[in-house]
């Protein structure tokens, strides 16, 4: 992606944020055939940007999709582009391309995981009240050589990250925020499927970065979250109203 050329991690998240929107605007605005296709035309690009975050994330995000529909309307073609989304996951790491040979790292994930994160800033944590209560944004954002602040990837490991920086009692209430988000919904809507999917993918991606950190992909999931959840307030008010109508015309 222009501007992103040295990053594959940003390249390969700006394309999976246009899968998503172009997936949420299918479920909520325009369900139309064709824009399966065009879904699958911007999946494409993911698999030879050499981003392994992003390929996990869009590959969770339709496998989740796929498990928490309990419509079971078309599940095998749900199941069919799953499986054309491997094909191409094999294709890109086996094409040659640049450095696209990393991507067969795959068949080793417990491999990609272990040396992913940067383990060794565990040593960061002062003792047991480190630990508990974390050692703050220092620790994931300053570079202790230069004095800089970044917001890049410091631990290449959300799990990690949350430990270093906000301590079990601050990566517990993190889980906790996304549980109640998801509390949020309305119980039966397609926003909160679209959100539970959009959270597990972010916590598959989150084994290999920052991700709900990180500007491009921490920006696009608190925003779309705000309009997923805004949406499906207004859907249930609809709802309500339009049940009021009728009530109010009957009597």
């Amino acid at each position: 992606m222009f501007g992103h050329e040295k990053s594959p991690a940003s390249s390969g998240m700006i394309i999976f944020i246009l899968f998503i929107l172009l997936y949420i605007y299918k479920k909520t605005i325009l369900c139309n055939k064709m824009v399966n296709i065009y879904l699958f035309i911007v999946a494409v690009p993911i698999f030879f940007t050499g981003s392994k975050i992003a390929i996990v994330g869009i590959m969770s995000f339709v496998f989740f999709n796929i498990l928490f529909d309990k419509s079971r309307q078309n599940t095998w073609s749900k199941i069919a582009g799953f499986l054309l989304l491997l094909i191409l996951l094999f294709i890109a790491s086996k094409s040659g391309i640049g450095d696209l040979h990393r991507l067969q790292s795959f068949l080793d994930p417990i491999e990609v995981i272990t040396q992913r994160g940067i383990w060794w800033k565990v040593e960061w944590v002062d003792g047991v009240l480190g630990g508990v209560f974390g050692m703050g944004l220092s620790s994931g954002h300053i570079n202790f050589s230069t004095g800089e602040f970044s917001y890049g990837m410091a631990m290449d490991n959300l799990y990690l990250y949350n430990f270093t920086v906000l301590g079990l009692i601050g990566s517990a209430l993190f889980f906790l925020m996304l549980f109640f988000l998801l509390k949020s919904y309305p119980v039966r809507c397609v926003n909160k499927r679209i959100q539970v999917s959009l959270i597990f993918s972010y916590l598959c991606m989150g084994m290999g970065g920052e991700v709900f950190q990180l500007s491009i992909s921490g920006l696009f999931f608190w925003t779309i979250s705000g309009y997923l959840i805004a949406s499906s307030k207004r859907i249930l008010l609809h709802k309500e109203l339009y049940r009021h109508n009728a009530k109010s015309m009957y009597l």
